[in-house]
């Protein structure tokens, strides 16, 4: 067996049924689908299988375990039929272009089977030849921040910042006995210091007391 491939002759032992149950002899490249690993496919080293036979990603040669039909190269997970079709082995004479076509849909769809169980929208990226996966915050709880530079772009939006003498500490002042209400900004207060104001709310209070007066009676003999 040369190392970029690998001979076996068996029956067909997938869900599928392919073919008719006859011993083949069938020559795959020594690639597993599943792991994206090369060298690690062998002949049944389980040994725990029927007289089919199979194909192994043998877990000692640092494989998956994953294991494939040895006459249609079929990924075997699957107990109803024949496992997804980038996951079967490829011919030893498949091309190269079919090779690269295979593997940028595994990786594909291995990145959408890791995103699936996510709930919520995910964002996938790359840059720099590197794949970012990030889970986006439910609008619910995300803290949203306009940062210059960062996630806006300076050219369509101006970014004003607080001028640093604004009022940051509004302290009113009420009542004959100057009663004070006092309001404070903590974050303008820690970047700028304090900056106060002290206003009147009511210059003076004025009370009323009701004061009652008899009316006295007049007589008509008067």
């Amino acid at each position: 067996m040369a190392k970029d491939t690998i001979t076996v002759t068996g029956k067909n032992s997938c869900a599928c049924h392919c073919g008719n149950y006859t011993e083949v002899t069938k020559t795959y490249k020594n690639y597993c689908p599943r792991c994206g690993k090369s060298g690690t496919l062998a002949d049944s080293p389980k040994r725990t299988v029927g007289p089919e036979g199979e194909i192994t990603c043998d877990v000692k040669l640092g494989g998956c375990g994953a294991d494939y039909c040895i006459n249609c190269g079929g990924d075997k997970s699957n107990r109803t039929s024949c496992s997804r079709e980038d996951w079967k082995l490829k011919p030893a004479d498949a091309s190269d272009d079919e090779d690269n076509e295979s593997s940028a849909s595994t990786y594909k769809d291995m990145i959408l089977d890791l995103i699936s169980v996510w709930d919520g929208d995910v964002e996938c990226r790359i840059e720099d030849n590197k794949i970012y996966i990030n889970k986006i915050p439910s609008t619910d709880t995300a803290k949203i921040s306009l940062i210059e530079g960062a996630n806006i772009i300076s050219d369509s939006v101006n970014i004003h910042d607080v001028n640093p003498d604004t009022i940051n500490t509004l302290v009113a002042v009420w009542g004959n006995d100057n009663k004070t209400i006092t309001i404070k900004d903590n974050r303008l207060i820690k970047r700028f210091g304090e900056k106060k104001q002290v206003s009147q709310a009511v210059k003076k209070i004025v009370t009323y007391s009701e004061e009652k007066v008899e009316k006295s009676s007049t007589s008509d003999e008067d």
